[in-house]
């Protein structure tokens, strides 16, 4: 994975000049932490078949529980350590993070902390659920519950007030902050344009610094009660001074707070990101969870299925297509409230063309991650191998979806398998059919206003013409994935007696 990310967000082709641009190398950070959070979801299995022997040896009093616990967590260590140096040394000056030594190795201890963090959440909802079938469900609602509330998808202040207690016990709010800190108060992004935040992650200032700073001092000698600049006063040091925390304690101004309410940052396409998201880790986050809720099933179906074929009952093609058609009403029914509670919440164009749209977008993804995941068990010996299995891919479609990096800033060399990730597909579906038609206007950092649609048009690459192809390729990943179950099924045999 670091090979790929390396590869993907590589240095040659990335760039600190615009506002743009430090968006990708959110991008690039945020894959990291993904990664590196999605790495833990294997301890879930892991803990769940070391579960039976402890309680027996706990009920026996053989010892506490924490005479369990406590070996578990310090052996995980090395490995953990390993990782995150392979990690942040294949990745951190490939990608071209800021080049201070200090930053370096101040990220590899974020990435570590970060591993340990997730490592010890999935053995939590193993501890508490005690079935692979409910831990995966809980493992996914709890990654769902930290990532979208972690403050990249939904900033802070657009979190609800009755849901903002999320922000402050997530992780990965406390991940990204430091991450993002880290990078973007490098001295070689005061060139930019200028992307300005506050310590905890918000922004205070997103535009162009203008000759001698002046842009930005106007900016700031705007805001009631900000000091004049000094004549021959260091316009940095200046801005530091007057947007400390103890500036805003003085004058009783949030910064962020009035940056979100001026003209810059009204409109403006950080908001239609925002919504594209939200859409991102909702589909995607319902689609692993059916992946990791099916698997177990699956593969304990698949022990029975290997005596009845033995006994001459039924072969593998009668029980395969069982197994498929099986969930298709579950998956029906899913998609039919998934999409009136999340279109409605989401407060888009209430027309029927784009509710079906997005009703049969969620039905085929949905569909195809839990064929995947099905697929997955057939290819494995076990569901455990296979949780594992699949969750090395979740971290390819992330990063191939077109939510961290747009297709246009893809390296050629990796458009290849862009093209054939189903996220990406799912996306692309959502994004065109809500916004590819939409003539507003939006503000654009660095460029003139934009029209919605020309906006999703240039930077995420999406046509709205392609829209029959996008169909009939979702359609063709769930049967495909579908078709591969009852295959395997078929031609490969994993029983052991």
């Amino acid at each position: 994975m670091a090979l790929i990310a390396s590869t993907v967000f590589l240095r040659t082709r990335m760039h600190t000049r615009t506002e743009d641009d430090g968006v990708i190398y959110i991008g690039a950070l945020l894959f990291g932490l993904i990664v590196n959070v999605f790495n833990g979801f294997a301890e879930l299995s892991i803990a769940i078949s070391r579960l039976p022997v402890f309680y027996k040896h706990r009920d026996l009093l053989f010892y506490p529980a924490w005479v369990f616990t406590l070996p578990n967590f310090l052996l995980r260590i090395p490995i953990s350590i390993l990782e995150t140096i392979v990690w942040t040394a294949m990745t951190y000056y490939t990608i071209g993070y800021a080049p201070e030594a200090s930053r370096f190795f101040k990220q590899l201890v974020l990435v570590f902390l970060i591993q340990q963090m997730a490592a010890g959440l999935f053995r939590t909802v193993a501890g508490i659920c005690r079935s692979m079938i409910i831990s995966n469900t809980g493992g996914a609602l709890s990654v769902l519950i930290i990532f979208v509330l972690g403050g990249f998808i939904l900033p802070k202040d657009v979190i609800p007030k009755w849901w903002i207690w999320g922000f402050w016990i997530s992780p990965l709010t406390y991940g990204y902050n430091a991450l993002a800190v880290n990078e973007f108060l490098a001295p070689r992004w005061m060139n930019r344009r200028l992307l300005l935040m506050k310590r905890g992650g918000q922004v205070i200032y997103s535009g162009p610094l203008g000759r001698n700073s002046h842009k930005i001092i106007e900016y700031f000698e705007a805001i009631p009660g900000v000091p004049k600049i000094k004549d021959k006063y260091n316009p940095a040091a200046w801005m530091l001074e007057v947007c400390s925390v103890a500036a805003e304690v003085r004058l009783q101004t949030d910064f962020a707070k009035y940056y979100e309410s001026s003209a810059r940052y009204e409109g403006s396409a950080t908001s239609l990101r925002i919504v594209i998201g939200a859409m991102y880790a909702a589909v995607m986050f319902v689609g692993v969870n059916n992946c990791a809720t099916v698997q177990p099933l699956v593969a304990i179906e698949r022990t029975v299925f290997y005596r009845e074929r033995a006994a001459g009952m039924y072969s593998a093609l009668p029980y395969a297509l069982a197994q498929v058609l099986v969930e298709i009403p579950y998956v029906i029914t899913q998609a039919v409230y998934y999409s009136v509670i999340v279109y409605a919440m989401m407060n888009f164009q209430w027309t029927a063309a784009k509710f079906f749209w997005f009703y049969f977008i969620s039905l085929f993804s949905f569909l195809y991650f839990t064929y995947y995941g099905m697929m997955t068990v057939s290819l494995s010996p076990n569901h455990q191998v296979a949780a594992i299995f699949a969750a090395t891919f979740y971290s390819v479609f992330n990063l191939f979806s077109g939510f961290f990096i747009p297709r246009p800033r893809i390296p050629k060399w990796w458009v290849w398998y862009y093209w054939i990730c189903p996220l990406q597909w799912t996306v692309y579906g959502l994004i065109v059919t809500q916004y590819g038609d939409l003539e507003s206007y939006i503000t654009v950092p660095g460029q003139s206003d934009q029209k919605i649609k020309n906006y999703v048009k240039d930077y995420y690459g999406y046509n709205t013409d392609f829209m029959p192809v996008v169909a009939v390729v979702l359609v063709g990943f769930a049967v495909f994935f579908a078709f591969m179950f009852a295959l395997c099924i078929k031609k490969l045999n994993f029983q052991q007696r």
